[in-house]
């Protein structure tokens, strides 16, 4: 059935083959099993206690597994999905409140960004960050999103 429902999803907006693609997906515990429950609303999605999502509440996504671990909350699983990212507005301005695209559009590409790390802050205190530079994909509807896979791993 939801296969079902993200194909009709990309046959109404008439999406070409390009603009669905395979992406990983990081995502708090409780998180991942929201996006599996298959949610319809994203403030279902959506927690994110440490501010990452600069961009918007939306869901993020990346062509690199090791850049979905950095949203992860120390469990070790991302999730691989078929998202339907069709028409993308590449973005720089960051806005922690947005909430959707622009008119014309059904997701953002952000171009990468630092990160805090995932160890502790150095001998003065200071966080480190992440040089994870990769480009993330956001979607603001979970209708464009369709779990494949649950990786788990010890890391």
């Amino acid at each position: 059935a939801r296969q079902r429902a993200f194909d009709d999803l990309v046959a109404r907006q008439n999406l070409a083959p390009f603009q669905v693609v395979r992406l990983f997906c990081g995502l708090p515990s409780d998180g991942v099993e929201a996006l599996l429950s298959h949610p319809t609303r994203m403030q279902d999605l959506v927690h994110d206690p440490y501010r990452l999502n600069s961009f918007g509440r939306g869901v993020y996504f990346s062509k690199h597994a090791s850049k979905a671990m950095h949203f992860c909350d120390g469990f070790g699983r991302i999730v691989l999905c078929k998202v339907a990212l069709g028409n993308i507005r590449s973005e720089t301005e960051r806005d922690y409140e947005r909430e959707s695209v622009p008119a014309g559009s059904h997701s953002l590409l952000v171009t990468g960004r630092e990160l805090p790390a995932q160890a502790p802050a150095t001998e003065d205190g200071a966080p480190r960050v992440s040089r994870a530079f990769a480009e993330e994909f956001v979607v603001f509807d979970p209708a464009q999103i369709l779990p494949l896979y649950v990786l788990a791993f010890d890391w």
